[in-house]
This record gives C-alpha cells, structure tokens and sequence, in this order.
C-alpha cells in the first residue's frame, strides 16, 4: 500500500511573467499566425502547450500557474525561460517545493512509527528493543525536520526579501517611465555639454549628429535600467556594457556624469531613499 507521502500531489505557489515578459509574451502573440495566417487565440496556444485554457489566460494576465504550464506555454513562442519568468520564481520555487515535501514525507513516517510504538506497547513488555529502536528512529526524523524547517524559514525569508525589494524596483521603475527616460536623457545631455570641460566645444553645434548620439545613448542606457529594475535583475545591463551594444558616441567619463546628474538633480527629493538606492 503506498505511503499517504506517495500519493499526495505536490502543491505550488505559481509562477508569473515579469513586466517584461508581460511585453514580450504579448509581442509574440500578436506577431504568430498560424497556418491560416490567423493570429493565435488563447484556445490555440492552450491546444500547442496542452494545458487548459483558462492557465493561458491568467499567465497572459500576470496571474500566477504551475511552473510547467508556464514553461509550455513560453515554449509555444520559442521565447526563453529566463526572459519571461524571474531567476528566483523557478530556483527558490523548486528548493521550497522539494523541502516542503520531504519535511511532508519525513512527518508521515514519523506518524507510522508512533503507530508501531503503540502497537508493541499494547503488545507488553517482550518488544521494549523494537520499543527502543523506533524510539530513536523517530528522533532522528524529528531532527531531520527540525533542520528542514530552519532550511524552509531561510528560503522564505530570501523569497520575502527579494519581493520586497521588487516593490521597491518597481517604484522605481515607475518613476521611471518612457516619457521620462526621454525627458532625462535631452537633460543629462544639455547639462554635460554645457558643464564638462572635455566636450564644451560641442556646444557650438548643438543640434550635430554627434550631440543628439549621445542624447540618444543615455536614453537607451535608461530603458535597459527602466526594464532591469521591472525584472529585478541587472544582467540585460551587463550585457549591453559587455557586447558594446551601445556605443559611445563621448567618452566614458561624459556618460558618468550624465547619470550622476541625473541620480544628483533629478531624483526627487522626497523619493525614499530604499527605492532611489535601487535606481
């Protein structure tokens, strides 16, 4: 007969989409015909992922599912996992899922032993060593959980630390929307070109192909920050930095001092400072 341990179904908290992968996930929808050159309905991205249509509705509506309905789902578009889905949503997921239900297995057979305890109890004094050894087999268990719930309290912690500090992101990322990153960016610019001695001959053609790069520049470092602080996560920055896939129209030290503007003047004063930290 299998254990109550065996039979029970693992239970998550879900998974959603980023704010990016919101964006990306509702792109790839709109760009995907079919053979008709119909775009796909939910019904269709439901029918190529085999899960139920209603899951498909709520992934597309930031709503939390299974981790394996979201990863078929992605999987129908040909978009990569860690685009759409935060690092922490799958790896501290899967840790807590896998600990909770070894601590599930480790309270089920604590349950049995107590039950044979018993039984050789109402059996008389004859058992005492099986008595003994279950004894202390118990206990072992109940060290074992014991950890496991220091492990879990650690997990959830992380898991309660990195959400709060997702608030915060996206505080600032809101802050930090489109029509601001174009504002900022025409800003940072004026001010380093009128301040910073290596580029004042510049000035004299404010309106060159050479002054409007570098306005432009600053505005695409502040659309990659604007979606790393959605994301929670610095690597599309990193990225960038590291591919040169921006490049610099000035040198390095113009582009500092644009962004020190920037955090030093135009950051509002009252902004908590845990939310412009993340900026």
């Amino acid at each position: 007969m299998a254990s109550p341990s065996m039979s029970r179904e693992r239970k998550s908290r879900g998974i959603r989409a980023t704010s990016r992968g919101y964006e990306l996930l509702h792109q790839a929808k709109a760009n995907k015909l079919d053979d008709e050159g119909k775009r796909f309905s939910y019904k269709r991205i439901a029918s190529e992922a085999q899960v139920d249509e209603k899951t498909v509705g709520r992934f597309f509506n930031k709503k939390a599912v299974d981790n394996t309905s979201a990863i078929a789902i992605i999987n129908v578009f040909g978009l990569k996992i860690s685009d759409i889905i935060a690092p922490h949503e799958t790896i501290l997921e899967n840790s807590i899922e896998d600990a909770e239900e070894s601590r599930q297995n480790f309270l089920d057979e604590i349950k049995i032993k107590e039950e044979e305890i018993e039984r050789f109890r109402q059996q008389g004094s004859l058992y005492e060593s099986d008595i003994k050894r279950l004894e202390s087999e118990k206990a072992e268990l109940e060290i074992c959980v014991q950890r496991l719930d220091e492990f879990l309290g650690s997990l959830k912690t992380i898991v309660t630390n990195f959400d709060q500090r997702m608030e915060f992101s996206r505080e600032g990322a809101s802050w930090l929307n489109e029509r601001r990153q174009k504002d900022l960016a025409r800003e940072a610019a004026e001010y380093v070109l009128l301040n910073h001695p290596g580029n004042k001959e510049l000035c004299r053609g404010s309106d060159s192909a050479q002054v409007k790069q570098f306005a432009k520049d600053i505005r695409k470092y502040l659309y990659l920050i604007y979606h790393c602080l959605c994301q929670g996560r610095y690597n599309l920055l990193h990225k960038a930095i590291m591919e040169s896939t921006i490049a610099f129209t000035l040198e390095p030290i113009a582009y500092v001092t644009a962004f020190n503007f920037i955090k030093d003047h135009k950051i509002p004063k009252d902004m908590p400072s845990i939310v412009a930290n993340e900026i």
